[in-house]
């Protein structure tokens, strides 16, 4: 998939709606005028947690399509490179396995902080 040129010379592109119910709505209630100030991450994170689960799993799909290929493949191959680290340190004993829901529970808890 080609990669789209950056909306301005300053690359600054502003989400208006995000509170919308469809991510078509979304997508069309963007700005690319470089007189729109850029959302901060607060408010970018506010808007998000509104969005349904649907909603915002197009939206990680849309912002992993927005990097390019090689950045991919570089974060591809740094997780490759530590779950074989992982692996291979459980294998020698250094590491103990946790099982998936306990997993999940304590990476919930630790986001709640």
């Amino acid at each position: 998939m080609e990669k789209p040129a950056p909306a301005s010379p300053m690359g600054w592109v502003t989400v208006f709606a995000m509170r919308t119910k469809s991510l078509g709505g979304l997508l069309d209630s963007t700005s690319d005028s470089v007189n729109d100030p850029p959302m901060s991450l607060a408010t970018i994170r506010s808007e998000i947690e509104k969005l349904e689960p649907a909603e915002r799993a197009s939206l990680i799909d849309l912002l992993w399509d927005s990097i390019d290929d090689d950045c991919i493949h570089e974060i591809e191959a740094k997780w490759a490179a530590e779950s074989e680290d992982r692996i291979d340190a459980f294998e020698r004993g250094e590491l103990a396995a946790v099982d998936g829901p306990s997993a999940l529970e304590e990476l919930r808890s630790s986001l709640k902080k």
